[in-house]
């Protein structure tokens, strides 16, 4: 065999083969696409709208899948596929698991158009309607919206309007600029007078009555005609207006003042109307008026003008100072002091502005007096004054009575000298019952009735309180004395008691705070107060009871006490309530009775010295004991009931109570 025919031969062969391979190629894709399609989910996708349905295009872009005929196979989970058309948002998505084999709707969302309209001025003012409805308030319109035909207004303020009809496609942009037209409206102007000249934005345009066009926007309209005021208007003209019409009254030009004045400060009148200095103050022309200047110190001034028309007239006030005698004496001299400032010592006579003045007079130990003085020019002012000494001052302005913070009634007392004590031959006299003569002249406040347990019981809280108004008791000395302290703090007082902890060191004489009652001030409110004499009992000099004087010893404590006193009976076998019985010439209730009374002085056996007076006294400065004084719910004896009875303790007592006082 020939080489060539070995060549045919091989080539044969070949063909053989190749399209043996491509046969065998093709049978395999079959197979292969049959399995595919035997053995992988269909999962059907629909595209909306109709109209996008057969030109929308669908890509897998994540996941092993095809799409054959409108059905997507996946060999693998969750594959992601995107969907466009032409005007429309492009839609992806992943289909789930459970989503595979039933029908996938996607509706794609069709694009906005876009309108954009630009005017050619700078600013319009423009409103923009589109299909009727406001949509803007804007010189220039950038409008997102659906596709579709629309029909836009522009309303541009001060040029004409216009209407555009504008259609927008899916995705598109319709740009245009929308020229304004200018405006051309009637202005018809009038003035009473007439002949008045008009300018309009500062130009001449003509003498009235005018008619003229105007632009839209806003113009300045000037009126003005010899004589009389001038007219200014901001006329504003709008695509709304046809024809402006105005009617303009001229006023006649008013005249004018000015007006200075010195000194400052005071009050300027116009016909007699306030009206402020400097200013330039219109006025009816030709008219008369009267000016006014007045200020406390000066002399007044008053002017009568009247100005022409269109005229200004300056006035000028310079008022005088008013100075007027004043006259000032004094019993004891004193120094005056005029607006905080020293001026000499009465009798004085002084030269002063007629304007109010404080004028006071000062001198040590007296109360200062202080006086509002207005001197006249036309009179002469004095004052002669009497000064009175701060403690003569205090008694003249002191409260007759009050109630303090515990509900105490506080009388006030002006008391005098009297004797002390009782002598020898006196029935029922003891030895410690010195007479003194004792000189008080320091006014003081004494409670009407004895401290209850109420009151009490506010300074130091007891279980113990039975009653309120029963007098407190089993107290000692220096437990009164602390309450007194504490009423003292109370009220803002100086405390008249010291202390150093719980020991007693002392008390402050000249202290305005509460304290017991010296023995003195005790024995002359008992004896003397509200008395034209000296008596020896409360109630006068007779030994003899009168009913109803007190609570003591009566015939119910017959058989059970030593001592009472027969035929009496007050009505109560132990303690009375305060104020149970009608207060005595002093105005004070159970000084006689009740409960025996702390004072304040310290219990002393020394008599005192020939012809010595005691003034304002208030016991020694220290001792063992206190005074009591006063009977009791328990005393039945001449002895005990006598005012100048003294007693002695410091511990608390079932029949001891006290009542309290303070200086002025």
């Amino acid at each position: 065999m020939s080489e060539f025919n070995q060549e045919l031969k091989r080539a044969a062969a070949r063909q053989h083969r190749i399209f043996f391979i491509s046969l065998l190629v093709i049978i395999l894709l079959i197979v292969s696409v049959g399995g595919f399609t035997l053995f992988v989910k269909g999962t059907p996708i629909l595209v909306i709208p109709a109209e996008i349905e057969e030109t929308a295009e669908l890509d897998v872009t994540s996941g092993m899948a095809m799409i054959v005929d409108g059905t997507l196979f996946s060999l693998t989970r969750n594959p992601q596929l995107t969907t466009k058309a032409p005007g429309f948002e492009v839609d992806e998505r992943v289909i789930a698991a459970d989503q595979e084999g039933t029908q996938q709707i996607i509706e794609l969302v069709p694009l906005p158009g876009q309108i954009i309209l630009k005017t050619d001025k700078e600013n319009p003012e423009v409103e923009w309607f589109v299909d009727g409805k406001t949509v803007s308030l804007s010189k220039d319109l950038d409008l997102t919206i659906e596709a579709g035909r629309y029909f836009v207004e522009v309303d541009p303020k001060y040029y004409r309007k216009e209407s555009l009809e504008i259609e927008v496609g899916r995705g598109e942009i319709v740009e245009q600029i929308v020229s304004m037209q200018e405006l051309a409206v009637a202005l018809d102007i009038e003035t009473v007078p007439d002949g008045a000249d008009i300018e309009i934005d500062g130009q001449p345009a003509g003498k009235s009555p005018l008619m003229t066009e105007l632009s839209g926007g806003r113009h300045q309209i000037s009126i003005r005609k010899t004589g009389f005021a001038a007219i200014e208007e901001l006329m504003e003209i709008t695509n709304r207006d046809v024809t402006v019409t105005r009617n303009y009254r001229l006023k006649v030009e008013p005249a004018y003042v000015t007006i200075d004045i010195t000194p400052k400060g005071g009050q300027l009148t116009l016909n007699g109307k306030p009206v402020k200095r400097g200013a330039r103050i219109p006025l009816t022309p030709s008219r008369s008026y009267d000016v006014k200047y007045v200020k406390p110190g000066f002399f007044g001034q008053e002017k009568s003008i009247k100005v022409a028309s269109g005229t200004t007239k300056a006035l000028t006030f310079a008022l005088k100072a008013e100075i007027g005698n004043v006259t000032i004496s004094s019993t004891p001299k004193a120094v005056i002091v005029v607006n905080g400032q020293p001026v000499g010592e009465t009798p004085v006579n002084l030269r002063l502005q007629a304007v109010p003045h404080r004028i006071q007079l000062v001198r040590q130990g007296y109360r200062v007096q202080e006086k509002k003085i207005t001197p006249s020019a036309a009179r002469d002012v004095r004052w002669n004054a009497d000064l009175l000494t701060i403690e003569a001052a205090k008694k003249s302005e002191a409260k007759k009575s009050y109630v303090n913070a515990v509900g105490m009634q506080m009388k006030l007392f002006k008391p005098s000298a009297f004797v002390m004590g009782a002598p020898r031959h006196e029935t029922g006299q003891r030895a410690n019952e010195f007479v003194k003569q004792v000189t008080l002249d320091r006014y003081f406040y004494a409670s009407r009735r004895e401290v209850t347990q109420r009151q009490f019981a506010a300074f130091k809280p007891s279980a113990s309180v039975v009653a309120q108004n029963i007098p407190v008791t089993n107290i000692s000395w220096i437990e009164a004395a602390r309450f007194c302290n504490w009423l003292s703090k109370q009220e803002g007082l100086t405390p008249f008691y010291k202390f150093s902890g719980s020991r007693f060191t002392g008390f402050t004489a000249s202290a305005n705070g509460y304290r017991l009652l010296s023995e003195a001030e005790w024995e002359w409110l008992a004896r003397k107060a509200g008395r034209q004499v000296e008596t020896r009992f409360p109630w006068g000099d007779e030994a003899v009871i009168p009913p109803g004087s007190g609570n003591i010893s009566d015939e119910s404590a017959r058989g059970k006490s030593r001592f009472y006193v027969p035929d009496y009976d007050d009505g109560f076998a132990g303690l009375a309530p305060v104020g149970s019985f009608a207060a005595d010439y002093s105005g004070l209730n159970d000084l006689f009775g009740n409960v025996s009374e702390w004072v304040n002085d310290y219990y002393s056996l020394t008599p005192p010295a020939k012809g010595e007076v005691f003034e304002n006294p208030l016991g020694r400065p220290s001792g063992d004991k206190h005074v009591i004084k006063g009977s009791n719910w328990q005393s039945g004896t001449l002895t005990e009931l006598r005012p100048s009875y003294r007693d002695a303790g410091d511990e608390g007592r079932k029949n001891v109570g006290f009542r309290i006082g303070r200086y002025l």
